[in-house]
């Protein structure tokens, strides 16, 4: 554990820099008392930081349970050197451009802020070489650097982990093989969609990889850390001896002109994306697959990006972890109204006892008490409640309350550590091989 010298602050103070992404706003659409109403922006006069302030002010002025956050706006030409000019102890916001994020973790570092990221907080191998070093010396000045990882709020993913932990029904994880992996993780996203309820217009530098990061190193993410808090919860990695990077590879979605005007509000498209142009759209690397083995087990990840989802549909998830009694499945389909569900299903050439699935799902409810399940084909579906179902966007608060936990306490779980370098580790390298 990570020691810290400074004291507990009454109210913790928020910077925000360039909130490129809605996340950033995200990270404000719940109140909370650990946090000074007063909140300070340093950002350019631009689309983004309107419509950032334009979440704040829907989150002010709502019925239900209204915030009071009263932004402060820094806008002139040196925002970014006044940006560091904030007390030590305040938290840095950082959800924007990621090709500037590792380098502004670095200094925050420097300056005593606490960091709260969105993901990625590293897209390439050098910048991963750049946050390790950041994340060492916030760990030995008992400083904080977190990254948002919201799914582990999501109440499949949780139950998933804990169904897992009940060995006399899911046995022991299994090993896999590159071909034939005991965890998948994957998932579709959309770059047209809903945010807050009103069409999210993206920064046109969410379309550059070289500002974004590719497809194995943005939203990977999270699934990377999912793996690893699922399967081996609280255990410190060493990425150096538990990580094997196996295969990688990318491939593009095509976005025409249309449809970028319609996801930006730009014109056309900027002179950054020429690499990525063939005729009228461009063909960004916004897909990838990596295989890797944690621990010896073997892992496929794989995401995908379209433009737009079909009607219902959203984003999608999906998620198999094979133990050596059954297998946990995490899956859409249109009979669930393209809503996901929870299967515990057998694995091949074996039985699944329906007894010790009633003893697995009653420890669980010793948690979540209204948690049911049913017969499906040759398993069980969980049958989970709606009041269970918080929402992408509540996830967020669930991940500021973890943060300021840790921030309170001066202290961050050397798992947590570990979990974070190997998590970079795994998407920069299989970047890496899929260049190779």
């Amino acid at each position: 554990m990570s020691q810290t010298n400074h004291n507990p602050v009454e109210k913790y103070r928020i910077l925000t820099l360039e909130p490129g992404h809605f996340h950033a706003a995200l990270v404000m659409k719940e109140s909370n008392p650990q946090i000074d109403t007063t909140c300070y922006l340093y950002a350019p006069d631009n689309a983004a930081t309107f419509q950032y302030l334009e979440y704040i002010k829907n989150f002010n002025t709502r019925k239900q349970n209204p915030t009071s956050w009263n932004p402060v706006w820094y806008k002139e030409k040196d925002y970014l050197e006044q940006a560091w000019k904030q007390p030590s102890g305040s938290i840095l916001v950082l959800a924007g451009n990621n090709r500037s994020k590792t380098a502004w973790i670095s200094k925050a570092v420097n300056r005593g802020y606490a960091v709260l990221a969105d993901k990625p907080m590293a897209i390439d191998p050098e910048g991963f070489a750049k946050l390790e070093l950041a994340m060492t010396t916030a760990k030995n000045k008992g400083q904080l650097v977190y990254d948002i990882m919201t799914e582990r709020y999501e109440i499949l993913n949780i139950l998933q982990r804990l169904l897992m932990q009940q060995k006399e029904l899911f046995g022991e994880l299994e090993k896999g093989s590159p071909d034939n992996p005991a965890i998948v993780k994957e998932s579709l996203h959309h770059y047209y969609k809903l945010v807050a309820g009103v069409p999210l217009k993206r920064t046109e530098w969410q379309y550059d990889p070289k500002q974004a990061g590719s497809g194995l190193v943005d939203v990977t993410t999270h699934l990377v850390d999912q793996v690893q808090w699922t399967c081996f919860p609280e255990q410190k990695l060493n990425y150096n001896s538990d990580v094997q990077p196996i295969r990688a590879r990318l491939w593009s979605t095509a976005i025409s002109l249309l449809q970028y005007n319609a996801s930006t509000g730009a014109a056309r498209f900027p002179d950054f994306l020429d690499t990525y142009r063939k005729g009228d759209s461009i063909h960004i690397p916004s897909n990838g697959e990596m295989v890797y083995a944690l621990k010896g087990v073997h892992v496929r990840i794989k995401v995908e990006w379209n433009y737009e989802s079909t009607r219902g549909a959203g984003d999608r998830h999906y998620s198999m972890i094979r133990g050596t009694g059954c297998q946990l499945v995490i899956r859409q389909a249109p009979t669930d109204r393209f809503g996901a569900s929870l299967y515990v299903e057998p694995v091949s050439g074996k039985t699944l006892s329906e007894e010790k699935l009633i003893t697995a799902v009653n420890e669980i409810k010793r948690i979540y008490p209204d948690i049911r399940f049913k017969k499906d084909g040759a398993g069980w579906k969980i049958l989970v409640p709606d009041h269970y179902r918080s929402g992408h966007e509540a996830h967020f608060a669930k991940v500021t309350e973890q943060f300021l936990t840790y921030l309170k306490a001066g202290r961050m779980p050397d798992w947590e550590w570990s979990f974070m370098t190997s998590k970079y580790f795994v998407t920069t390298q299989s970047l890496a091989l899929a260049k190779q």
